[in-house]
């Protein structure tokens, strides 16, 4: 009893006291969250970047690589450009289009981009792709709320893009009736 009559030494206690609690009620929290399954987030996400992808099977799986998403298949890590075009308004660059292509998925993909200076410029921009099928994706982006980020916008991959006209890119302008339009020529 002496030593609570010290206010310093009580505080302490207290402060103990808490700091314990608060220890003891998060570790059977977590006891009980893995008790029934639950799973942090961390594993889940890492459990994710393990499965099968185009990347991984080396395009080998055209099911994992046709009409996929190049950035969730791991395909853009060493893309090529094959084909880059600028696009131009009033003898001013405003973005460009590029047909990519990556050699470990043995992929092709188009993409998109205005300039970041160009904010307020574009009502859209399409990243149009024409597949071995004789199918045609038209991606939509429309502007971003960062004046700082590029924007961008890409389609699914395909394994064997119609050639030589594989896709173009259309920039849909406030300042104009009708769109830009730019073709690849790969």
């Amino acid at each position: 009893m002496i030593l609570l009559k010290n206010p310093q030494r009580l505080r302490l206690f207290v402060v103990l006291g808490i700091s314990l609690v608060t220890t003891f009620a998060l570790l059977g929290g977590t006891i009980v969250l893995h008790a029934q399954g639950f799973t942090p987030f961390a594993t889940t996400a890492h459990a994710a970047s393990s499965t099968t992808t185009c990347a991984a099977t080396k395009g080998t799986q055209q099911v994992l690589c046709e009409h996929q998403d190049p950035v969730e298949q791991g395909c853009v890590t060493d893309a090529e450009t094959l084909d880059l075009q600028t696009v131009v308004q009033e003898s001013k660059p405003i973005g460009e289009v590029d047909l990519r292509y990556s050699p470990t998925c043995k992929a092709y993909w188009l993409r998109a981009q205005a300039f970041v200076t160009t904010k307020g410029v574009f009502k859209a921009i399409h990243a149009i792709l024409l597949f071995h099928n004789h199918t045609q994706e038209d991606i939509v982006g429309t502007p971003t709320v960062n004046p700082l980020r590029a924007y961008v916008v890409w389609t699914d991959m395909t394994v064997a893009p119609i050639l030589p006209h594989a896709g173009s890119a259309r920039f849909d302008l406030f300042s104009q009736s009708q769109p830009i339009t730019v073709p690849l020529k790969e």
